[in-house]
């Protein structure tokens, strides 16, 4: 029963390690996508060019808005797949999932 109960443990918590991973690689692409329409604003409105620097923002923050969707899309459905199940049912589920 120990040996059953460790392996359960063990599953869930690379599960969750897995959706914990996933999270920070968006959250990454989300911080590189801003540092990169930032930069190139920057590089344009010093260079003169006030209507590329504009462009260069509103496409940046539109690709930021998109990244920031995707991370509560994926939120919302791990959030909505753990909504009312108990939880020794998730745990045999995971269990399942994985065998």
């Amino acid at each position: 029963m120990n040996i059953l109960t460790s392996e359960m443990v063990s599953r869930v918590t690379l599960d969750t390690s897995h959706a914990q991973g996933a999270l920070r690689d968006l959250q990454r692409e989300s911080t590189a996508t801003t540092r990169e329409w930032k930069s190139m604003s920057s590089q344009l409105s010093a260079a003169g060019d006030q209507a590329g620097a504009a462009s260069a923002r509103m496409n940046g923050l539109g690709n930021t808005i998109a990244n920031q969707k995707q991370k509560l899309r994926f939120c919302n459905k791990g959030c909505k797949a753990l909504i009312g199940k108990p939880r020794l049912e998730l745990l045999y589920i995971t269990i399942c999932k994985r065998s």
